[in-house]
């Protein structure tokens, strides 16, 4: 049994290596949006949270705005699967929008050159899940 565990071990390390998976946060959460200078005779509104509403990959840090068609969008159980082919030496940037309020951004290290969003949604279409998967 031991010796099967191990074996088991072995075998699925490479596999989980060879990947790296980034997740969208669902919630953004009060206070992290904040109405910084509202229009003269203006008073910001109460700080809540925030929940996404979107998300996909770029190809360049956030402010070059080089958003992503994907190469393949699929649907899948409870949600969609879209695929965003790189070189192995471009940047790859994955963003979450919530609203017009905000939009943030992570970038993914390494050489990878296909990334997979999966995305899924609730019965009121509400996100549930954004994860890119690298390969």
């Amino acid at each position: 049994m031991k010796r099967a565990i191990i074996a088991l071990a072995l075998a699925v390390a490479p596999a989980l290596a060879s990947a790296q998976q980034e997740s969208c946060p669902l919630i953004l959460p009060e206070g992290a949006v904040v109405v910084a200078r509202p229009p003269s005779g203006w008073s910001p509104g109460p700080k809540t949270q925030v929940h996404l509403s979107g998300a996909g990959m770029m190809s360049s840090q956030p402010e070059g705005m080089q958003y992503l068609v994907p190469r393949v969008d699929k649907k899948a159980k409870g949600g969609e699967r879209t695929t965003f082919e790189f070189q192995p030496n471009d940047e790859k940037w994955l963003w979450c929008d919530y609203g017009p309020a905000a939009q943030i951004a992570k970038r993914i290290q390494g050489a990878w050159t296909k990334c997979e969003l999966t995305t899924k949604r609730d019965r009121h279409r509400t996100f549930t899940e954004v994860k890119a998967t690298c390969k």
